[in-house]
Formats: C-alpha cells, sequence, structure tokens
C-alpha cells in the first residue's frame, strides 16, 4: 500500500508541467519616475515606455522612445503573472549612466556613481487577474560621489498601462 502511494506522489510530481515564462507587450505611460540625492534634493519626471517580455525569458524595454534596455525574465509564484526581470550588463551600465546623467543635473556637480554602481533592488512586471493591465516596478539605490563627498540616493519607478498576452 505504502509503495503505491509512493509511486502515485512522484507521478503526480513528474508529470506537473513547468512554470511557463509570463510573455506580452505592454504600453506604459503617464506615470513618474523618482529620482533622491541626499544632499541635493529630488526630481520627479513623466516616465513611459513599451516593454515586451518574450516566452523565451528575455525582455527588451524601450524608455522615452529614445533607451533600449534589456535582460532576462523568470515567471515569479504559483499564478504565473508576476516576472522578476534583470538587466544584462550593457543596458545595467546604460541604466546606471542615465542615474549619474540625472543626478549630476540634480546636484548641479558632476557626479559619478561608487562601484558597483547602482543596485537595482526590485525590478518585476505584475499582471491584473485578468492580464489585461500590468504595472512594471523598477526600485534602485546606490551611492555617487561628486567632488565635495559621497552620498547616497534612490530611484523609483512605477508606470502602468494596458497588457497584451503573447500568442501560446
Amino acid at each position: 500500500m505504502m509503495r503505491s502511494i509512493l509511486v502515485c506522489v512522484a507521478f503526480a510530481f513528474a508529470s506537473t508541467p513547468a512554470l511557463a515564462q509570463v510573455a506580452g507587450t505592454g504600453d506604459f505611460s503617464g506615470d513618474t519616475a523618482k529620482l533622491r540625492a541626499r544632499g541635493c534634493g529630488k526630481d520627479r519626471v513623466g516616465a513611459f515606455g513599451t516593454w515586451e517580455l518574450l516566452a523565451d525569458g528575455s525582455w527588451t524595454g524601450t524608455v522615452d522612445s529614445v533607451v533600449t534596455l534589456s535582460g532576462t525574465h523568470t515567471a515569479q509564484g504559483a499564478s504565473n503573472k508576476i516576472a522578476r526581470l534583470a538587466f544584462d550588463a550593457e543596458s545595467k551600465a546604460s541604466f546606471d549612466d542615465t542615474l549619474e546623467d540625472w543626478a549630476t543635473a540634480l546636484c548641479g556637480a558632476e557626479v559619478t556613481l561608487d562601484e558597483p554602481g547602482s543596485a537595482v533592488t526590485h525590478f518585476n512586471v505584475k499582471l491584473n487577474k485578468r492580464r489585461t493591465r500590468a504595472k512594471l516596478t523598477l526600485r534602485a539605490i546606490g551611492t555617487g560621489s561628486t567632488g565635495e563627498g559621497s552620498s547616497a540616493g534612490r530611484f523609483k519607478a512605477i508606470v502602468r498601462g494596458p497588457w497584451t498576452e503573447a500568442p501560446q
């Protein structure tokens, strides 16, 4: 009797399909991105862009119709409505350069991110229950230096928009 239960349990685990990737396209606009640098103040700008998550685990995003970023994503949770994103090396460098430029404008002095650059603490796409709308969240912290010293900063962008799922 015990063997038949173990065989049934083993079969159930073996036949469970792997968690599918979140795949589709989101058009995000109207929300804001914020940067706060200790000692320099804070700034807020409108943010918009298009993000495409592919079934192969890669993604691309275009921000303000100018900057193109890319990386990988993995599905999170049993509901398959959350994708955790990660930058590839080139896009991470581009993101850090953008933060440096923004902090330089905010502080009125040249800002250089200290190594290893910004630390992305939260980067994901979350779909609503009907999978028709999405929210992209990106948060990062880092320390930057000017000629006058070093200071910490925080970046946060939360954008929402319609989501179109990729055909299966």
